[in-house]
């Protein structure tokens, strides 16, 4: 039965009643926070649908920016776009352009153009790596009047559907390669601007137990591992250069199920991080993680995944085994 009503904190938006086949329908395994900080984060967000505010959010990779636009997308039932603004991508995929076959020329509206016409909800991701004329555009749907002109088509005024809404993610600039900082008199555009880290201990657990299917136990460990190399990541001495997402922890779990820790360790993080600094992330895996034989996860039994004492590390396979690396 459909709901009646989308309600996040004291925020609630009635779903949207027209057919759409941009609605997301993947977005079984998304979970959404139960603590004060994740309830706020998101009620916000759906306060930005209710007022039709643009929301701009701030955080590193993977740690569930897009996924909760997407969420949010299903759940109200509206059609959800995305586009990734970096470097290639240019004007003509953003608003349009002229293209010719046997009956002459004909224009072909880019993802903005035709979001804004269909009422569909567009997130730009990774906006502080846009192009400088993307972002002139920008500064224009993101006035008050909300207007795209067309200047290649007669200098068409494309008016907004009623339930378009506009969403950009970006990476903190300090943090990541190729990204800068934004543009102050577009940041200024944005009534929602919202900044989130990882998600908490406890939620990154269940992410990723629902995503992989894998023990509790396994997952309580991978998280734990993760959570130390974020640590090392804030150090210059022992700076992996490599985010440890959600994401990439997601993929890691994936990866053992079918190779084990040591090979899925080897191309899913140790191969991302610069080769005099492995080492570092090598010592952490064998404290928590044994596996010398490599024996994939979903082979091994529910008695061999035993519990970290939190020191040295139990074995996955049993204690006489030595470390992976």
């Amino acid at each position: 039965m459909a709901k009646k009503e989308v309600k996040i904190g004291s925020i609630s938006i009635k779903p949207n009643s027209r057919n759409n086949e941009f609605v997301p329908t993947d977005t079984d395994n998304y979970i959404l926070g139960k603590t004060k900080k994740d309830v706020h984060y998101a009620e916000k967000v759906l306060c930005g649908v209710k007022n039709n505010f643009p929301v701009l959010l701030i955080g590193p990779a993977g740690c569930g920016k897009t996924s909760l636009i997407k969420w949010l997308a299903s759940e109200t039932k509206n059609g959800y776009r995305r586009i990734q603004l970096n470097g290639s991508t240019g004007i003509d995929n953003f608003v349009g352009k002229w293209l010719i076959n046997k009956n002459g020329t004909f224009w072909c509206d880019g993802i903005l153009t035709d979001a804004m016409r269909k009422g569909h909800w567009l997130l730009l991701d990774e906006i502080n790596a846009s192009l400088p004329e993307i972002l002139f555009v920008l500064h224009s749907i993101l006035d008050d009047d909300r207007v795209l002109i067309l200047d290649e088509k007669d200098k068409e005024v494309v008016t907004p559907h009623p339930d378009f809404r506009l969403f950009a993610a970006m990476n903190p600039e300090s943090e990541y390669a190729g990204t800068k900082e934004l543009n102050k008199a577009l940041l200024d555009r944005f009534p929602i601007v919202l900044e989130t880290e990882y998600s908490d201990v406890k939620k990154e657990i269940d992410i990723i137990e629902k995503h992989t299917k894998l023990s509790k136990e396994f997952c309580k460990r991978l998280v734990e591992l993760g959570t130390i190399l974020r640590k090392k990541n804030k150090d210059p001495k022992t700076d992996l250069m490599c985010p440890i997402s959600t994401r990439l922890l997601i993929q890691w779990a994936l990866l053992c199920k079918d190779f084990g820790i040591k090979d899925a360790s080897e191309v899913c993080l140790l191969t991302k991080i610069l080769p005099e600094r492995r080492n570092i992330a090598i010592d952490e895996i064998n404290k928590l993680f044994r596996d010398e034989e490599n024996v994939p996860i979903s082979k091994l039994k529910a008695t061999e995944l035993k519990a970290t004492d939190g020191k040295t590390g139990d074995a996955l396979l049993p204690e006489e085994e030595k470390p992976a690396f």
